[in-house]
């Protein structure tokens, strides 16, 4: 593992990535570059880094049967789960019984049609229709708070209070891929990562909030570097370098390069995936990695986690948000080994089964 200040990587990715106004080239904090060695996977014993917290089967119910699982909020009273296989959103209580839906799919205004991405705020549950090119306002009780509608095709969002965030994928005059909108959504204030070319989208949580520190995070999953946002500045923050693609022999293919993803910081605590790639080819190799920003210790892992021993580990446990300083892992059962079932017991939600709403499992980041 290579662990430096690389100023002159930094410097290339200020030039290739700038935006309008040239406000990404401020840089008031430290910034990190870590070369990433994917010839050392082992596995992450969480409970060196976290303490568990506690076990919470989603009930399984007709009416909130959950496919696959996008994100996970915690707010002081409740569970609020996007279901992005099914374009549902659905609220539980902190023991995992089921409550109600956040909206419904439809086409009138208190409806949405197809979400594309999810965050809350304060309780106030934000919801991007890709359809309509509205943020749909829901507090938590599913009541319908407002939308608004936006001039712009947006993939993923953050609201803030200069604006709005959100990939667009250079579908704009001036081909930025990231753009600030202005509060009412209908012009942009800044532009972001010109390009000419298609931005490859990974599904993934582009934005994401340190509520360690309150700082909002970007990742750019094109140049593999993390970033600050600060107000209408983005600041490159963290640069991860993956090497040369050794597979690659006189061909004029770009190096693989991670396209990280899912990426989750609370304080000195980094996770993130990522993904070794052929130019215009799907990845072909998966792995997540850990990263202690306060010691700079790395692990990289596939999906071998050492979960505490109370848990029942499914092959492909899966970290699906930091909610409210929870590292919140989810686990599926129907992909649990034979030999687990033997072990289940009946819930306090009833007897689980291979076709039973997922598992979350919460724990407590050690500082």
């Amino acid at each position: 593992m290579k662990i430096a200040i690389n100023l002159l990587f930094v410097l290339a990715i200020c030039i290739m990535s700038s935006c309008n106004n040239s406000s990404i080239m401020k840089r008031v904090s430290p910034i990190y570059s870590y070369e990433i060695n994917t010839d050392n996977v082992s596995e992450l014993n969480l409970q060196k880094i976290a303490d568990l917290d506690k076990i919470i089967p989603l009930e399984t119910k007709d009416e909130c049967l959950i496919n696959s699982i996008g994100k996970v909020f915690i707010s002081d009273s409740a569970l609020v789960v996007w279901d992005k296989g099914n374009n549902n959103i659905f609220v539980f209580d902190n023991a995992g019984r089921y409550q109600r839906s956040i909206g419904r799919s439809g086409p009138s205004p208190e409806e949405y049609i197809n979400i594309g991405d999810v965050q809350m705020q304060n309780d106030t549950v934000q919801i991007l229709d890709v359809a309509t090119r509205r943020i749909l306002n829901y507090n938590i009780s599913g009541k319908f708070i407002s939308s608004i509608q936006s001039a712009y095709y947006l993939y993923t969002f953050y609201v803030v209070p200069e604006g709005c965030w959100g990939i667009n994928v250079y579908q704009n005059k001036d081909h930025y891929n990231l753009i600030l909108l202005d509060e009412n959504l209908q012009k942009i204030k800044r532009g972001c990562f010109a390009s000419d070319q298609v931005l490859p989208l990974c599904p993934t949580n582009n934005f994401s909030k340190n509520e360690k520190n309150g700082e909002l995070i970007f990742h750019y999953q094109d140049n593999d570097t993390i970033y600050k946002i600060q107000e209408d500045s983005i600041l490159p923050f963290i640069a991860l370098e993956f090497g040369k693609n050794e597979e690659l022999k006189g061909g004029d293919v770009e190096s693989s390069k991670g396209h990280i993803h899912d990426v989750h910081l609370y304080g000195d605590h980094l996770f993130f995936s990522f993904s070794h790639a052929l130019k215009d080819k799907m990845p072909y190799v998966g792995y997540n990695c850990y990263i202690s920003l306060k010691n700079s210790e790395m692990t990289v892992y596939d999906f071998n986690v050492v979960h505490d021993e109370k848990i029942l580990v499914s092959p492909l446990p899966e970290i699906v948000n930091i909610s409210k300083g929870k590292l919140i892992y989810q686990i599926v059962p129907g992909e649990f080994p034979e030999k687990v079932f033997d072990r289940l017991k009946e819930t306090s939600l009833g007897f689980m089964n291979n076709e039973s709403n997922p598992v979350l499992i919460l724990y407590n980041l050690k500082e």
